[in-house]
C-alpha cells in the first residue's frame, strides 16, 4: 500500500489525531474514521464530530444498530490489520505481511531525524 499526498509550503502540525472503528461482535472492523487536528484549527465540539461519523459510518451501509464504536486515541497505521479485543475493549493489530510499520517519531505523528554532532578531535 503506498500512501499518496503532498504539501506545499509551510504544513501545519499534527495537534492530535484520534480514530473512531465500528465493530461487530466479534471484533472484526466494519467502519474507521480517522480525525485528525492540525495546529491553529479549531476543533469541532466532540458531539458534532460524533454525529458526523455516525452518519458518515450509515452513509456506506454499515447496520449501526449492530456496530459498537470504539474510540482511539491515535491514527490508524495503513500497513497494520486490525480488529477489536471485545473482551478488554481495545485495538489490536498486527503488521500486514509484506509491509513495514509506519515510522513515528516522539513529536504527534512527527517524525523527527536528526544528524550525529562530529566528535571534536584530540
Amino acid at each position: 500500500m503506498e500512501l499518496k499526498f503532498a504539501s506545499i509550503g509551510k504544513v501545519p502540525r499534527i495537534v492530535r489525531t484520534e480514530a473512531y472503528v465500528f465493530h461487530d461482535a466479534a471484533g472484526t472492523i466494519r467502519h474507521a474514521h480517522e480525525h485528525i487536528v492540525l495546529e491553529g484549527a479549531h476543533p469541532r465540539p466532540a458531539a458534532v464530530m460524533l454525529d458526523e461519523v455516525r452518519a458518515h459510518a450509515a452513509s456506506q451501509g454499515n447496520p449501526l444498530g449492530k456496530l459498537r464504536m470504539l474510540r482511539v486515541e491515535q491514527g490508524l497505521d495503513p500497513t497494520m490489520e486490525y480488529r477489536v479485543d471485545v473482551k478488554r475493549g481495545v485495538l489490536v493489530g498486527r503488521p500486514i505481511p509484506g509491509h513495514s510499520p509506519l515510522k513515528r517519531g516522539a513529536g504527534a505523528g512527527k517524525v523527527r531525524t536528526t544528524r550525529k554532532k562530529a566528535r571534536p578531535t584530540r
